[in-house]
């Protein structure tokens, strides 16, 4: 269900200001994480939104190949827990935007 699909009036109880809680739950998903985990996530989404846009693919939603292709790129060059920040900074941002990334991919599922 999205924001724009969920109710604004409870049975029994009269209109409820659901996009307020919306925004409240979003604020504690935030604050779970530490500062430098949001700020390393934010870092390497930006690093993932270029490299889709130098290539002329979509980043929003990414394509589970495009995700793959990205993680491959980079494996000579990054540690395997660079990798492995970057795509749960890539799982991360596709799930607030209420799209997840398949990993059922087979070609994500043998990388990681």
């Amino acid at each position: 269900m999205t924001e724009e699909t969920l109710p604004t009036k409870s049975v029994g109880r009269g209109f409820a200001p659901l996009a307020g809680i919306i925004e409240e739950a979003r604020s504690y998903s935030e604050a779970a994480r530490a500062e430098n985990t949001q700020r390393a996530y934010r870092s390497d989404w930006e690093h993932f939104v270029t490299w889709c846009d130098s290539r002329r693919l979509a980043p929003l939603p990414a394509k589970p190949g495009t995700v793959a292709a990205y993680l491959t790129d980079h494996a000579g060059r990054l540690k395997a827990s660079t990798l492995g920040r970057r795509l749960a900074a890539i799982r991360a941002a596709h799930a607030y935007a209420g799209k997840p990334v398949d990993l059922g991919y087979q070609a994500l599922r043998a990388a990681f």
